[in-house]
């Protein structure tokens, strides 16, 4: 039919497993990545090719984002900015990785995820999470810096 699913398993369930095969793009921090794999001691990227998965979004904190597909990976480092909560940066990540993709082509690709490691940089600033929010501003400029519009 067209769909696009993307999940994010978070916090992650055992049964999220028989999910997979349903969903394109999967959005995981370290912890969750390792349940992608048939161990659930690591990360594997060929396991997620094997259950149907197109991308896999791995975000890793104050290092930044990886972007996993089968024929390619791409890491996009986090800015270092003085941080004051991180309390909801993954879900600014994933809503401004989303938005960036969803205005440009409707793809995941490298130039969304340093929209999102640029929104959770703005986000880690500031204390609390909705006041944590970029504005719509902010998110058109980052948008901007990378050669996009919002």
């Amino acid at each position: 039919i067209g769909l696009t699913v993307i999940a994010n398993p978070s916090p992650y369930r055992e049964y999220f497993s028989s999910l997979w095969p349903f969903i394109d793009t999967v959005f995981v921090n370290e912890g969750e990545a390792k349940m992608l794999s048939k161990d659930g001691l690591r990360f594997d990227p060929d396991f997620c090719w094997s259950k149907g998965m197109k991308a896999v979004v791995r975000s890793l904190g104050e290092r930044g984002a990886e972007l996993h597909m089968p024929a390619n990976r791409c890491f996009i480092p986090a800015l270092k900015v003085p941080v004051r909560d991180t309390t909801g940066a993954g879900d600014v990540f994933l809503a401004a990785s989303l938005s960036s993709a969803l205005c440009r082509n409707g793809m995941i690709d490298d130039t969304a995820i340093g929209h999102g490691v640029q929104a959770a940089a703005i986000a880690v600033t500031r204390e609390g999470t909705f006041r944590a929010l970029p504005s719509q501003e902010e998110l058109g400029a980052i948008m901007r810096s990378l050669g996009s519009t919002l």
